[in-house]
């Protein structure tokens, strides 16, 4: 029963994800704010299996920066400076996802696969009046490797999604207070 237990854990599938792109190193996160005012936030763009993730984290991420006062998104019964985000999505071409995972799949997990996904991120600063202060824009990429690798690759796994979405919100809030916008 134990070597059932053992193989059956050493061949569960599992994934790791890492980022590139051109984020920034950000030191000394968060920026401080003199007097931390609410910031309105808007979050668009996404395919609907990522957007949930994506607003929560980043509203989370600078919710806990300490920076402002609160993050909520965009109401106009309350001015606000305002942190439009837009976010272009792409991914790996479908046949050759299909491919790979279908490999994966009949290998067992041993030929890995790999899902590899590209966002454009336009983060525009817009002053309580509308105006716009500026524009910022990253483009971030992410692998995600799926099957047997995990038990080589887990511990150099990177930050993973979640982890590329804090790091990209930090960049942008990061540049965005360095010229003033915020």
């Amino acid at each position: 029963m134990r070597a059932l237990l053992l193989l059956f854990t050493l061949w569960l599938p599992a994934c790791a994800s890492f980022e590139s792109g051109d984020l920034p190193y950000v030191e000394g996160w968060a920026p401080q704010a003199s007097a931390p005012a609410p910031l309105a936030l808007a979050v668009t763009g996404l395919p609907e299996k990522f957007d949930a993730g994506w607003r929560r984290v980043i509203t989370q991420t600078l919710a806990d920066s300490g920076r402002f006062a609160s993050v909520a998104p965009p109401s106009p019964s309350r001015a606000a400076t305002t942190l439009r985000i837009e976010v272009a999505h792409q991914r790996q071409p479908l046949p050759t996802s299909r491919v790979w995972m279908a490999a994966c799949a009949f290998s067992g997990g041993v030929i890995p696969a790999r899902a590899f996904h590209e966002f454009d991120v336009r983060a525009e600063v817009l002053d309580p009046s509308g105006r716009s202060l500026g524009v910022i824009t990253r483009h971030v990429e992410s692998s995600t490797w799926i099957g047997w690798v995990f038990v080589f690759a887990m511990p150099f796994a990177g930050v993973g999604m979640s982890g590329m979405v804090a790091d990209t919100a930090r960049s942008i809030v990061g540049e965005a207070a360095a010229r003033g916008w915020l």
